[in-house]
């Protein structure tokens, strides 16, 4: 093939060992015919667990819920901190209010530089954090390419998920832990209906099941999604499928004895 078709056949060779992995032999029981696939594109056609399969989608969704409802409990933690900063009674004496018992310790007004000081280096750095590693967490999960990367993702996200609690148990001293546990949650009262109790369990359910829909979908459906690449990478590592000019021109197989299948959303994958 070098001496026939020159360095296209060569600049060929390379992107195929580049982009589609290691050939892989696959006999199929029916065709009596062994077939070579290549890593990359069986990740994307196989039928039991691709990435396109309809075992894979629902579970990619699965771990998106996960990972969405994680951060929308930071989220909701950093309105929680909103709320008690703007609500809280100011101290305008600039000592604070408090209860000390010997078990427990109540805040009921908090000063004004107080107040400024957590918002800046607290309140607003935690939303900041939170926003990041949510969109950082779901461009993970998406570009994952099979069951391994995916949970291999998903632990490393738990990790980075707990790494702030990990260095408070780590780093502050044991006798500030326990002045720490000793604080009671500062209680404040909100007529907000953000804020009841089904209004807002409906309202992040909603959004997150629109969250993750709107980004599974636009991951794998149109031009350059999962789906399309996994066209993509079946004619151009395998040289197969109907909509493939090599397979038209070679005259081979359109399709991979016993590989491709019907896809969730884009019905079969040729």
């Amino acid at each position: 093939c070098p001496s026939i078709f020159g360095e296209r056949y060569v600049f060929y060779a390379g992107r195929v060992s580049t982009l589609c992995g290691d050939p892989v032999s696959d006999w199929d029981q029916n065709t009596k015919t062994r077939a070579v696939v290549f890593t990359s594109s069986f990740a994307y056609a196989t039928d039991s667990d691709g990435v396109t399969s309809n075992v894979y989608i629902p579970f990619l969704f699965v771990v998106l819920m996960i990972w969405l409802s994680s951060m929308f409990a930071a989220l909701r933690e950093v309105c929680m901190w909103w709320a008690v900063l703007l609500r809280i009674p100011t101290d305008s004496s600039g000592k604070g209010s408090a209860i000390i018992t010997r078990q427990h310790i109540t805040i009921v007004a908090a000063p004004l530089d107080h107040k400024v000081f957590t918002i800046l280096l607290n309140v607003i750095p935690h939303l900041v954090l939170t926003v990041a590693l949510t969109y950082a967490g779901l461009v993970l999960l998406l570009y994952s390419d099979g069951y391994y990367t995916l949970i291999s993702n998903s632990v490393a996200l738990a990790f980075l998920s707990e790494v702030d609690d990990m260095l408070f148990f780590a780093v502050v001293a044991r006798r500030d832990q326990d002045l720490i546990a000793r604080v009671e949650p500062i209680k404040v009262y909100s007529r907000s209906i953000v804020f009841s109790g089904p209004v807002q369990t409906a309202l992040f359910m909603t959004c997150m099941v629109i969250l993750a829909t709107f980004l599974e979908v636009r991951e794998y459906v149109g031009l350059g999604g999962k789906i399309d690449m996994g066209r993509r990478l079946i004619c151009f590592c395998q040289v197969s499928g109907y909509s493939c000019v090599g397979a038209q021109f070679l005259g081979g197989l359109a399709k991979i004895p016993g590989i491709e299948y019907k896809s969730l959303f884009m019905g079969s994958l040729r």
